[in-house]
Parts: structure tokens; C-alpha cells; sequence
């Protein structure tokens, strides 16, 4: 269901289209609940030119929606002038949910036959969460970038809402695998259809949404 976003008298308010206010308040309440079990979609009330042409507050307007929750923007708002970019920007990045990996800790040698400890701090920055299951997964690289050993971390990354979410997790190393060094990624990866990968906001080598994230050496 979508829903119009309007600000009368200095107040923020929601209205289904073909409603009246009145009664805009009980009408409303089931938007700021939905949120954990479903994705919440809203649109502007009309473009930019005639949010200002009513002397509408464009940062409230966003303000409203990151406070609620908001995955999906209806892209109506038309052409946006620089100076009211940042707002819309701010919307854009912290909309539906961006997970960010903080802090990533593992031996830095491990012999073979044994298990590689990880310890992770994730944080969730955005105001959503994923509402697709998805897997967090660990993979040993070889310095040719080839999986040698892969592993779930997590089995469903649904349950991460804003903030932050610490996870333990350890590699069995097979006996018989090459002493070396090799490189530790991590993915997040839908398990429904295709299998595809999420884009993370994780400053580090990517591949096909692998991120290298530390490093260790089989002994």
C-alpha cells in the first residue's frame, strides 16, 4: 500500500489516497509497525516545485520518512535543485538497510585439521532491515582468488535491525588442505532464486560480492 505524505499546519500526517483527514491519526498507526515483517513504501505529495510552492518543509518531509522506517521512495519528487541534495541523499543512503562489518578479528595462523576463529561486529545503518533471507557466508581464498573453503556464518541476516549485531563464527580447515596464505571474505548472500550476492558498504577488495577482509596462513 502506498501512502501520500503531507504536512498541514506545521504537523506531519498520512493520508491514503481518496481519504479525507479526518481521522488521518488512527488510520496511520498501522504504518509505524508494519515495518519488521514488511517493507515500507511511501511517496512525496507531489514534486519538489510544489512542496515549496506550499511552503512545505523538505527536511521534515525526509526526517519523516527515515523515522519511519522507509525502504522504498517513490521516485516523484521531479527535479531536485543542488542546495536541497543533501537531504535527499542523506534519504537515499540510510533508506532499507545498509550493513556495514566494523570490526573483523582471526588468527593469523592455523594449522590444518583444526578450525580458523572469526569474530565479527556488524552494524546495520540504515532505518530498514532485508526482508529476503539472506546467508552470511565465510570463504578462504587462495592467492589466485579460487574458494578453497566455504562455510555459513549465519544462516539469515532478517533478524539484523538498526544497530549492532555481533557474530562468531569459525572455518573447519581440512586436513589435506595447502599450507599457505590466504585471504578471509565474507558475503551476504540471498538464498531465494539465484543465489545473488548484496551489495555491502565495506571498504574493501571486491569480487563479485566477496569482500576481502583480513588474512591468515594455513600451517
Amino acid at each position: 500500500m502506498r501512502w501520500l505524505m503531507e504536512q498541514v499546519c506545521g504537523e506531519m500526517e498520512l493520508a491514503h489516497p481518496g481519504t479525507s483527514r479526518t481521522g488521518l491519526a488512527h488510520r496511520a498507526t498501522p504504518v509505524f509497525k508494519a515495518w519488521r515483517t514488511h517493507g515500507e513504501g511511501l511517496q512525496w505529495f507531489g514534486d519538489y516545485d510544489y512542496l515549496k510552492s506550499k511552503d512545505w518543509s523538505f527536511d521534515a518531509a525526509v526526517n519523516f520518512m527515515l523515522s519511519n522506517h522507509v525502504s522504498m521512495i517513490n521516485d516523484n519528487i521531479g527535479q531536485v535543485p543542488p542546495e536541497a541534495m543533501p537531504p535527499l541523499e542523506k534519504l537515499a543512503r540510510l533508506a532499507g538497510y545498509r550493513f556495514v562489518l566494523r570490526e573483523v578479528g582471526c588468527e593469523k595462523m592455523v594449522r590444518r585439521g583444526t578450525a580458523l576463529s572469526i569474530k565479527m561486529k556488524w552494524a546495520n545503518v540504515g532505518v530498514g532491515k532485508l526482508y529476503r533471507p539472506a546467508e552470511l557466508r565465510l570463504s578462504l581464498l587462495n592467492t589466485a582468488g579460487q574458494t578453497v573453503v566455504s562455510t555459513s556464518a549465519l544462516p539469515d541476516a532478517r533478524e539484523w535491525l538498526p544497530g549492532d549485531h555481533d557474530v562468531a563464527a569459525s572455518i573447519p580447515i581440512p586436513a589435506n588442505m595447502e599450507p599457505g596464505e590466504y585471504s578471509l571474505a565474507v558475503a551476504l548472500i540471498v538464498t531465494t532464486s539465484q543465489h545473488i550476492p548484496l551489495n555491502l558498504a565495506i571498504d574493501a577488495p571486491a569480487k563479485e560480492g566477496w569482500y576481502e577482509v583480513s588474512q591468515t596462513r594455513i600451517e
